[in-house]
């Protein structure tokens, strides 16, 4: 996976997001910023762990944070971030070393876009 091509796409789902909106409907318009706000108190974790992770060569950690990171991310409609991780796991299984230093430097960019974006969804 080309990480430039994933910091260039769309950050969030916005099906995923209405869908998301919709399943609060009128008993709960306050669901989506709750799983918005549960999203961003995991997300870092899972983000740090990564890079912890791939700093000490735990390659099975980087591949344990990456894929919680990519279910979460998939289920909040971070597509970015969520492909991102995918590609990490894969490269973290596969033991490519070069790739995932490449991912690793991109992580936390791709983290970045995805915070702003499901932030302003509170605006």
């Amino acid at each position: 996976m080309n990480t430039e091509e994933n910091e260039a796409g769309p950050v969030l789902d916005h099906a995923v997001i209405a869908g998301l909106r919709e399943l609060g409907g009128t008993d709960d318009p306050g669901l989506l910023l709750e799983l918005v706000g549960l999203f961003l108190q995991e997300a870092p974790g899972y983000v740090d762990e990564i890079v912890a992770g791939f700093e000490g060569s735990d390659l099975e950690r980087v591949r344990r944070a990456s894929h919680a990171l990519k279910s979460s991310s998939a289920n909040m409609g971070a597509s970015s971030l969520s492909t991102l991780a995918r590609s990490i796991e894969s490269s973290a299984k596969a033991s490519d070393l070069d790739l995932l230093r490449e991912q690793s430097s991109a992580l936390g960019g791709v983290y970045r876009r995805t915070v702003e974006e499901l932030k302003a969804l509170e605006s």
